[in-house]
């Protein structure tokens, strides 16, 4: 009776899941192909990713790969000397433009460390006619064409292999080219090279290499990097042409298989397909949600098969443009890196109530992985012991500057650590639980221990603290008391810790946090009990950080549950 129950639920799930997604299968559909790289249909499996769209009257498909990086220093950032408490000795001093000069500015006068763009490949389709459908299938991930002449094209980039396909049905000829960002085009005279220009690495043009229709282009980039791009062109019969492409990412003493040689054993598009509908059927069936406004209900959707084309456990956490590198000819804004301030944790919070355990590892696995560049730049930057995460970084997490009330934040470690804890509640994973979240939280805590004090009062205190991103990047920045959003997190840090602590009978050290959690004072509020950014600093304007709030959530300590005075809160 029991396993009849069971199965009957399982597939209650299946055939709902299977029903909301079909709603809004077409979750963009024009007349035409958007005609700018941000407005594109995108693909992508969390390593390489595709963007649809039109330029110049061709149809343009947007290459990219998330390892495709310049991994040089960022200039300056280690200069002798500069270190959190050198810092907080220019604010006392009122000398914070030799801060911005070591720690921001080289951050926008620096061509990299920085995400770097794939390639192109330029169909020509100008004499097709009008296009009169382009559409993105996101339940079937898979980006379809029409055009006046009745050629279509479809084209999808494998779920679970580092394979980008396309198929042009009812065709006759196909003319296409490989494209490569240029990173040695013609200096004019007078000619003022901005910050983002991609002649700024010093790169030497890659080549691209022409066989029939076939294409294959190597880049070198900074240290021994390089990359390789391949396209292959099929004819299947008199009307029907496949075109498959790779990219492969390489860095000295890494072994990586050519993108040349994942071609040569890719499967057909038939066969392909196959998998790829079925990693995706499978995605889908993991959580559906139905919201009486259709807008809402169709964007989550979207949303969620974002998150599904840009995650996966064994690829980079999600960056700023995740596997959509800006397709402009410049270096990507922001350097496409990884912002912890917000971003990133932002992208995996639909992995959990959304079921997608799996998908969410890539950036726990990331954070895992990157531990030894963490706790080098701790030791270096704040001279504790235990984790801090720099709050902007490379692939391999070294710190790359900025505004480094937030690149360079005392706390980011501790947002991360939310999501060490949101992992082990929806998993219960016990061995996730002692060998890496409460460890984190361990190695976290610790940092803070060293790096606060207790004032004059009892409360213990950062020397400086911030809240993104207000007051930019001014001196005006920087408080000598806790913000509201770092005190949320160290709050949030030390009674999880005694809460993890507790749950693997770890009785003294879940006292000891417990005790450090009593140390921290309650958050600062104004006469009609609203939350303020600081002590001296009310929320007096709008931003797009609601860093204040940190406490409501994400974290979750000031809760509607709690009763009248955390509700008063929420409400002013």
């Amino acid at each position: 009776m029991k396993k009849t129950i069971l199965i009957g639920f399982l597939l209650f799930l299946f055939f709902s899941g299977k029903s909301q997604i079909g709603k809004y299968r077409e979750a963009l559909k024009f007349n035409d192909l958007p005609t700018r790289w941000d407005e594109a249909l995108p693909l992508g499996n969390g390593l390489i990713g595709a963007l649809i769209w039109e330029k110049e009257g061709k149809m343009r498909a947007s290459l990219d790969h998330a390892e495709l990086w310049d991994l040089r220093p960022m200039a300056e950032l280690h200069t002798p000397n500069f270190n959190y408490a050198w810092v907080k000795k220019q604010v006392d001093n009122d000398n914070y433009v030799a801060v911005q000069k070591i720690g921001d500015i080289p951050y926008d006068l620096e061509p990299a460390p920085s995400k770097l763009p794939g390639a192109a490949i330029e169909f020509d389709t100008r004499n097709w006619g009008k296009v009169t459908s382009a559409s993105l299938d996101i339940m079937d991930a898979k980006a379809n064409v029409s055009w006046q002449n009745g050629i279509k094209m479809s084209s999808y980039v494998h779920a679970s292999q580092p394979i980008g396909y396309f198929r042009f049905e009812n065709c006759r000829t196909l003319d296409f080219e490989l494209l490569a960002p240029n990173y040695q085009k013609a200096i004019i005279e007078g000619e003022k090279i901005s910050n983002y220009d991609l002649r700024r690495l010093g790169y030497k043009q890659g080549d691209i290499v022409k066989k029939g229709k076939d294409f294959t282009y190597t880049q070198k980039g900074w240290g021994g990097f390089y990359y390789k791009v391949d396209v292959k062109s099929v004819q299947i019969n008199v009307t029907t042409f496949d075109v498959i492409w790779s990219i492969s990412a390489h860095y000295p003493n890494k072994t990586k298989e050519l993108a040349t040689q994942t071609l040569g054993k890719a499967p057909q598009f038939e066969i392909g397909l196959k998998s790829h509908l079925n990693w995706w059927k499978n995605f889908w069936v993991k959580s559906s949600v139905e919201i009486p406004d259709s807008v809402l209900e169709r964007q989550y959707y979207l949303e969620q098969y974002k998150f599904g084309s840009a995650a996966r456990a064994n690829t980079p956490p999600i960056s700023l443009q995740a596997v959509w590198t800006a397709d402009n000819g410049e270096i990507p804004p922001w350097k496409g890196d990884f912002h912890h301030d917000l971003n990133t944790q932002l992208s995996y919070w639909p992995a959990y109530t959304g079921n997608h355990l799996e998908e969410a590892k890539g950036y726990i696995n990331h954070l895992e992985a990157n531990k030894t560049n963490y706790k080098k730049y701790t030791k270096w930057y704040f001279c504790t012991d235990g984790l801090v995460v720099p709050g902007v970084t490379t692939l391999t997490g070294v710190e790359m500057g900025g505004w480094i009330q937030y690149s360079l934040s005392p706390t980011v470690s501790s947002w991360l650590a939310q999501h060490y804890y949101l992992h082990w509640r929806y998993s219960m994973d016990r061995d996730f639980l002692q060998k890496k979240a409460y460890p984190w939280f361990k190695d976290v805590a610790k940092h803070l221990e060293q790096l606060t004090y207790l004032d004059k009062n009892g409360n213990r205190q950062l020397p400086l603290s911030s809240s993104p991103e207000i007051n930019d990047n001014r001196k005006s920045a920087w408080f000598h008391e806790n913000t509201n959003y770092d005190l949320a997190l160290m709050r949030f840090v030390f009674s999880k810790a005694a809460e993890l602590a507790t749950e693997l009978k770890l009785t003294a050290e879940a006292k000891h946090y417990q005790t450090f959690f009593s140390q921290f004072s309650d958050y600062y509020l104004s006469d009609n009990q609203e939350l303020k950014f600081a002590k001296d600093l009310p929320y007096d304007v709008s931003h797009r950080h609601f860093s204040h709030l940190m406490a409501i959530h994400p974290l979750g300590e000031i809760r509607w549950e709690n009763g009248e005075k955390d509700q008063k809160i929420i409400k002013n």
